[in-house]
């Protein structure tokens, strides 16, 4: 509906155009699928008490914004994700979102698909107090990198706009991040353990059904531990709408929750103490989206201890069958957490 002379006009007010083919896409899929109580769609950059644009940074590329609205109704496997009571946005749900804007943006820029992410920090997590009775709408921001254009920054901001978590979207990682056949023939070598996942829930883990796939641990060392996963679809998560317009999976998050419960079991057995994750240095994801309810995954987490604090790990996610790589964590740091204190019934238990 905008002629070259209002789309001039929007151009001086550093307004930018909804590309064509993407309006059409936004449009039919809120048609489709929009909750019923959701009833606002926000394309652009985020609100403020000023100009639309800086007339001396009219050349500078805008920011990106992709809003996420995080419901019982939308997201009731977050019902099995609480600490101390209370809801809390899971890393790998984060991890989601930001791999999920990245590739909408992506479509817009005419980029390649991107599966990795770099530096992701939690600034600091997000409870969702309130997450049984109302929406809560969080907001990612996306923005090229000054230093180098291929390079996304992004950070998901709360619903008061404070920044939470952070991280860098790239086409690639540096080095031979993809290797597992070294790390697996290494595993064998590890002492046995017999370490049932119904045992550690309860315990260990606070992690309720939807992210209970820890079927068994089978290798626990002071190197790492190994352990066989099962994947969201069968642990209840239902799979994506038909339509071709509904927003992609790009990770299977219950299985990758699964091996941080894996990093969180081994890092007690460290420490003696519970540990929360709190910065990744790399995630890669080779087998996009939810897997088939009956695969089963190989996950083997290496590392060492940060001192008493915490534990710093690699997490490697590998087809039991094939060997195939699904995914891989680098630098997981997980320090000590500030949850309330096993019971001896949990933590006697949970061995």
């Amino acid at each position: 509906m905008v002629t070259p002379v209002l789309k001039a006009k929007f151009d001086e007010m550093g307004v930018p155009l909804i590309p064509l083919a993407s309006g059409a896409r936004h449009f039919v899929a809120e048609l489709q699928q929009a909750a019923p109580a959701e009833v606002e769609v926000v394309i652009g950059g985020m609100p403020q008490n000023a100009p639309l644009i800086n007339p001396q940074q009219a050349g500078a590329a805008p920011s990106t914004i992709f809003d996420v609205v995080v419901s019982a109704a939308t997201d009731p496997s977050l019902y099995s994700h609480e600490v101390n009571g209370v809801v809390v946005v899971p890393l790998v749900m984060v991890q989601e979102w930001f791999l999920r804007a990245a590739n909408a943006y992506a479509e817009t820029e005419y980029l390649e698909e991107t599966r990795f992410l770099h530096k992701l920090r939690v600034l600091k997590g997000i409870p969702l107090p309130a997450f049984g009775d109302q929406p809560t709408r969080l907001r990612i921001c996306i923005d090229p990198d000054a230093s180098d254009p291929a390079v996304l920054n992004a950070t998901l901001y709360d619903a008061t706009g404070v920044a939470r978590f952070a991280t860098q979207i790239v086409g690639h990682l540096p080095g031979n991040f993809a290797a597992s056949e070294t790390i697996v023939e290494e595993s064998e070598a590890w002492p046995a353990a017999k370490s049932a996942g119904a045992d550690l829930y309860g315990g260990q883990l606070f992690h309720g059904p939807a992210f209970a796939t820890i079927e068994s641990i089978d290798r626990l060392a002071e190197r790492g531990a190994r352990a066989n996963l099962s994947v969201s679809r069968a642990v209840g998560w239902d799979a994506p709408r038909p339509s071709p317009l509904a927003p992609s999976w790009r990770t299977d998050p219950a299985l990758l929750d699964g091996g941080l419960q894996l990093a969180r079991v081994w890092g007690y057995a460290l420490l003696n103490k519970p540990t929360l994750p709190t910065a990744v240095e790399a995630v890669a994801v080779y087998e996009p989206g939810l897997l088939a309810a009956d695969r089963t995954v190989r996950c083997i987490v290496a590392g060492k201890p940060i001192g008493q604090s915490g534990t710093r790990s690699d997490l490697w996610f590998v087809d039991a069958e094939s060997g195939l790589l699904i995914a891989a964590v680098r630098g997981l740091e997980m320090y000590v957490s500030s949850e309330a204190p096993l019971t001896s019934a949990q933590n006697g238990g949970a061995q």
